[in-house]
């Protein structure tokens, strides 16, 4: 019988694999996403690398089109991607089903690592079983965005550093894992300060395994530095955006989302007036926008407060016609809206229950998810800044909700097992 359970477990994996897997090839095999902003930004500079052997798209050094205004990993999946196949954005959706199994894959994983001996089978296939479904972790596959490439760095980076078994080499994979998620997206960077703070101050890290991981963590990083203060001769650590999303969320026509009324402003107009480069460009928009916080605290507290409850419950998408949700049979707002409400309410119960039980992992999975609804908020509302959160707030979920059922379970056995028993004797 034992066997048998086993099998039909393993089959489980692999049928959720394979229905994920057909689920996204017949998407993106059916999309034709415009290339619009950011996805037309990506598309040309991964056209730039692989004809020019440059990461600008622009000759003005303080436009968005220059070297450092996007981190470079996914342009560099791009060119890759299309000197393999040819300038066609569809091979790119393509290798992104491909990153959408392996981050699948990592959250069975990740779900396995966390959970207690009885419980990882069934949260592990329960948290991988949510994200093969949950829409927006399909479309982003049909869509010229970072998203596929940095959650599935994401997940497994987590999952090395969690790993009980810190051999050798153990730590020089995790910083690369975790250098490679942060030349993605740099807001990796706060969140790998506070997941390790949070495993030295639970004792789950030693100084030595965390300078380890931090060292080769600025090893992957440093090739990149090297180049953009070569170009600069300004240290520049990932890129040079962070300007642009506070001055485009935080200004006096700011409604808490993104809105291209920040041109407007005088900040930005100071700025561009005033700037020899993107990294000076960058620098002065972070400093004009601090001005403008200082002056307006009440202004920018309700703007931060009005983003943080847009993060926990709000669907909108931008360019939400084109991305083609539509062709996702199950896609339907209120659904997805109910869907991952349920996950999150889930997920905050565990990440309590974690606190009070002094679990790390626990907890380290909880500031990893609920950072992607908090920290964006500090600049502005956008919906796909809140997807990297969902992997680690599926696997929360699922651990609390077969936690529950346990103790449902072991709370009313005995009554059960006492009544069958008494009407056997009658």
């Amino acid at each position: 019988m034992g066997m048998k359970q086993d099998f039909i477990k393993t089959s489980l994996f692999w049928l959720i694999l394979a229905a994920a897997l057909w689920i996204r090839l017949h998407f993106v095999l059916q999309v034709d996403t415009p290339l619009k902003s950011d996805m037309a930004s990506f598309h040309h500079r991964g056209l730039a690398l692989l004809e020019q052997g440059s990461f600008s798209t622009g000759d003005d050094s303080r436009s968005l089109g220059a070297s450092t205004y996007r981190p470079p990993l996914y342009p560099l999946f791009l060119a890759g991607v299309y000197k393999v196949a040819g300038p066609n954005p569809r091979a790119a959706y393509v290798a992104q089903v491909v990153l959408g199994l392996l981050l699948l894959v990592g959250m069975y994983q990740l779900a396995w690592r966390v959970s207690p001996q009885k419980l990882k089978r069934p949260v592990a296939l329960t948290a991988m079983a949510a994200g093969a479904v949950y829409p927006p972790l399909i479309a982003y596959c049909g869509i010229l965005l970072s998203e596929m490439l940095f959650i599935t760095l994401l997940v497994w980076a987590v999952w090395f550093l969690l790993q009980p078994d810190k051999h050798r080499g153990w730590g020089w994979v995790t910083g690369l894992f975790w250098g490679l998620a942060a030349l993605t997206r740099p807001i990796t960077l706060p969140l790998f300060l506070g997941v390790l703070v949070i495993l030295l101050l639970y004792r789950q890290l030693q100084p030595r395994q965390t300078l380890h991981v931090v060292v080769a963590f600025f090893l992957t990083l440093s090739p990149w530095i090297l180049r953009n203060y070569t170009e600069f001769h300004e240290w520049v650590l990932v890129d040079n955006s962070s300007g642009i999303n506070l001055v485009a969320g935080n200004n006096d026509d700011g409604k808490g989302d993104y809105t291209r009324s920040y041109v407007n402003s005088w900040m930005y107009q100071d700025a561009l007036a005033n700037s020899r480069n993107i990294v000076e460009f960058d620098r002065r928009l972070i400093a004009n926008n601090n001005r403008w916080i200082q002056t307006h605290p009440l202004r920018y507290a309700q703007l931060f407060f009005k983003r943080l409850g847009y993060y926990f419950v709000s669907e909108h998408e931008f360019y939400f016609q084109d991305y083609h949700w539509n062709r996702i049979p199950w896609h339907k707002t209120p659904l997805n809206l109910t869907f991952r409400l349920v996950w999150q309410v889930l997920a905050l119960l565990t990440l309590l229950a974690c606190l009070i039980l002094r679990n790390p992992m626990g907890v380290c999975l909880g500031f990893a998810g609920f950072f992607f609804y908090i920290f964006p908020a500090i600049a502005l509302y956008y919906t796909r800044y809140r997807h990297p959160a969902l992997p680690f707030v599926f696997i929360l979920g699922a651990l609390g909700f077969w936690t529950l059922w346990q103790f449902v379970q072991a709370k009313f056995r005995p009554a059960i097992d006492n009544s069958d028993l008494a009407s056997v004797r009658a």
